[in-house]
């Protein structure tokens, strides 16, 4: 069956070969992006494209079978070609664009420098020249960072570093690329998933694998099994029984399957081998997503022609298929696997679900989509599927019920016009030029991860049943609604790999509320009932109804401690022994000895103990016990001591700990004076309290942008000394400090800042150390 790999990637080498310019005489001689060189509708070069170079030397190379394009010298020349127009185009510190000028795309500088690197090494070439070009580009990793938390984007970082380092025997060029390993795997959940924007994409989780996977492969560093086969495993619940993998569930709604990643770990994993098996099945039954057009073709095609390199011919026995429900808190997925069905949902998004046999998708629920009518709101589309952190969810894996309350936010459809075209080329011209991650920053929080959220509240609860979904959509109201739906198919926020063909895009109908439910709930809350019952033959068979509902909803509460801390992904905190991390934490604990004395014998309790950034260093210094609200977070933290508890009601009793400690807290609690009273009780003599700094101006900038951060916008250090005072403690010392932030202070910085570790007005961090 590996052939089916070849022969996919077979069919769209003409299409490859048109996009690149193949005249040797023209300026723009070896470039891929054909609305540039050809049709001339763009002023630009898009930077990705040029990694289309890497399938040509891999035909040229290669002997592949029913391959016409084997020996080809006209095939080496392209691929040089491209390489080639890539050095010429780029900016002169070796960056790229890839969606506007000036854009200097991390995304599309890593696919192309590991692609066009590849294609050297393949073709054997020996050129100064080039050499200088992936030096400049590997110097661009090694200094600066793209933002947003895209986790495939630094394990491909980390090999292109690699790559470059290979074909040019610098050092420091490997150091680079471990340094963005060290990134990429810290992003890892204990679940197995990497970080896409805000939680799991099982899309792009395979290109992750698939990264770290060759990194493996070229390095021989062994440790990359241990995260890649938790990788493998998280992925693997993700490949459906008809071959189709991932969908609109995910964080970035994408249909990504990258093979290659999963036949290097096929001798390592038998799930890994699984996957991708169930991958040349979609081959073979024309299962699998289609996402070739012209910028994104290349993806696919190098990729299946590696996978068949590295076919794994002798393949350990596939998992057996058993029933099962399994509950992921991490990401708030559910997976459920029975008889007659295989679904897949994510709480997240507000409770969308695929559901799969072996032949086909039965059914594909993304949510509701509820169009207004009437006054200013008319024409307006509000949706559940954004995937929102505040949404309140409850899980139930025994009975397979799975309950999520939130709020609908509004659809944004931002399109381009000539205006709005000639102000964001001024933008990119000046501002884009000079702050790229900036413009970035600002396109990334309009299009993808900024929500307008409503105050329309929704229930959404599923019961999954031995041959049977019953999904449930409790709306409150009044809603002035003109059209309601479930969609089958639908996604509202940008992202370049989503909105592909697989044929349950055509063969799955949307589901419209009937008109009497729309006028009821014009007037009134109501319940809209599916219930999708599946038969032996794999038939599917689907009821409505409907029914009043007086029960008033309430959103859930947006920044409490229970929304944040209990669904808090750990993925992007640095670990403790971080270099980072540890100067931070060590100068605040050196801070607190000055006032607080703290030997072996001392006794200390730290609220909000997290992944462990004081807990560790304090336990070389006392005896700790912490407390935690995430058991996400307390999965991380490497103290023996710890459990989760609520601050807000401690399970201690009176004066049991001399110090107890907290960091960062309180401004994610509402009713933060009810931790601070808990933490007097529990204190014989010390309490001990730190919480950013609002008048620090980037803190302030850092709280305003940040809806989970926004408590921190009244914690100035007089306002943290009222609050401490109010609790009948006296305030021993306050004073803020510092200007390290743990998690996102760059490590080349860490030698400077360091050096403004000490008490100030404006520093970042507050302390109050108070006594009972």
């Amino acid at each position: 069956m590996k052939e089916l790999l070849v022969r996919e990637a077979l069919i769209y080498i003409p299409q490859i070969l048109q996009l690149v310019d193949r005249n040797p005489f023209s300026p723009t001689y070896g470039c891929f992006d054909r609305e540039y060189w050809h049709y001339r509708t763009l002023d630009f070069p898009c930077g990705m494209s040029q990694e289309m170079a890497l399938p040509l030397a891999l035909l040229y190379r290669n002997p592949y079978p029913g391959s016409p394009y084997y020996g080809l010298e006209r095939m080496a020349e392209l691929s040089r070609a491209g390489i080639d127009f890539a050095c010429r185009s780029s900016h002169r510190d070796g960056s790229c664009d890839d969606y506007f000028p000036y854009e200097q795309a991390m995304g599309a500088l890593v696919f192309s420098t590991y692609a066009l690197s590849e294609a050297y090494r393949v073709l054997g070439l020996e050129d100064e020249h080039l050499l200088e070009f992936f030096s400049r580009r590997a110097d661009l990793l090694g200094r600066g960072n793209e933002t947003g938390q895209l986790a495939n984007h630094q394990a491909l970082a980390a090999l292109a570093a690699y790559n470059v380092y290979l074909v040019t025997g610098v050092d420091k060029y490997r150091r680079t690329a471990e340094d963005r390993l060290a990134l990429t795997l810290s992003w890892q959940h204990p679940e197995g998933w990497f970080q896409e924007y805000e939680g799991a994409d099982p899309g792009y989780q395979s290109c992750t694998i698939d990264f770290l996977a060759k990194y493996m492969q070229k390095s021989g560093d062994q440790s990359l099994l241990e995260p890649l086969r938790r990788a493998v495993d998280f992925a693997w619940y993700f490949m459906h029984p008809d071959g189709s993998y991932a969908g609109e569930y995910g964080s970035r709604n994408t249909y990504h399957f990258y093979p290659h990643g999963f036949e290097i770990m096929a001798p390592h994993s038998a799930r890994a081998a699984a996957v991708g098996d169930g991958f040349r099945r979609s081959l073979a039954n024309g299962k699998r997503s289609y996402n070739c057009d012209n910028r994104m073709v290349s993806h696919s095609v190098l990729n299946w022609l590696q996978a068949y390199d590295d076919y794994c011919e002798e393949r350990p026995e596939a998992p057996e298929a058993a029933d099962f429900c399994k509950w992921l808190p991490g990401c708030k997925m559910a997976v459920v696997s029975k008889p007659h069905y295989y679904a897949v949902a994510n709480l997240a998004k507000g409770g969308s679900f695929k559901v799969f046999n072996r032949e086909q998708c039965l059914a594909s629920d993304t949510g509701l989509l509820a169009e207004l009518e009437g006054g200013k709101e008319d024409g307006q589309v509000l949706v559940t599927h954004l995937l929102d952190q505040q949404h309140a969810v409850k899980a139930d894996p025994e009975t397979g019920e799975f309950i999520v309350r939130g709020v609908f936010s509004r659809r944004r459809s931002k399109l381009s016009s000539p205006v709005k075209l000639i102000i964001f080329r001024l933008l990119n011209l000046t501002i884009g030029r000079y702050f790229p991650n900036l413009l970035r920053l600002l396109v990334q929080k309009l299009l993808i991860t900024g929500k307008a959220r409503t105050p329309f509240v929704f229930e959404r609860r599923l019961h999954f049943a031995e041959n049977e979904i019953l999904v449930s959509d409790h709306l409150g109201g009044p809603l002035p609604l003109k059209r309601l739906a479930a969609g089958s198919d639908a996604t509202s926020i940008y992202v370049a790999n989503s909105n592909v063909f697989q044929d349950s895009v055509v063969r799955i109908p949307w589901s419209y509320a009937p008109a009497a439910l729309l006028e009821r709930l014009c007037r009134g809350g109501a319940l809209w009932r599916r219930r999708l019952r599946f038969g032996e033959d794999g038939s599917t068979c689907r009821e409505d109804d409907w029914e009043t509902q007086t029960e008033p909803l309430s959103a859930p509460a947006a920044h409490s401690q229970e929304t944040f801390w209990h669904n808090r992904n750990p993925a992007g905190r640095r670990p403790p022994e971080h270099p980072v991390v540890a100067a931070y934490a060590g100068n605040r604990i050196a801070a607190m000895r000055r006032h607080v004395p703290i030997s072996r014998e001392t006794s200390l309790l730290e609220l909000g103990c997290g992944n462990g950034f004081f807990t560790l260093p304090l336990s070389r210094l006392c005896r700790v016990s912490g407390i935690d609200f995430s058991e996400s977070m307390l999965a991380l933290n490497p103290h023996a001591d710890t459990r989760r508890m609520d601050a807000r009601k401690l399970d201690f009793p009176d004066n049991s700990f001399d110090v107890v400690f907290c960091h960062a807290l309180l401004h994610h609690v509402p009713e933060f004076d009810q931790v601070i009273r808990e933490m007097r009780r529990v204190s014989r003599r010390y309490v001990v309290i730190l919480e950013p700094n609002r008048n620090n101006p980037l803190m302030f900038l850092f709280s305003a942008l940040v809806p989970e951060e926004r408590g921190a916008l009244r914690f100035s250090l007089t306002f943290l000394s009222d609050a401490v005072k109010a609790q009948h403690l006296q305030v021993k010392a306050a004073f803020s400090m510092g200007m390290l932030v743990p998690n996102k202070t760059p490590l080349k910085l860490l030698p400077w800042l360091q050096k403004l570790e000490f008490v100030q007005p404006l520093g970042m961090t507050n302390f109050i150390i108070a006594e009972k």
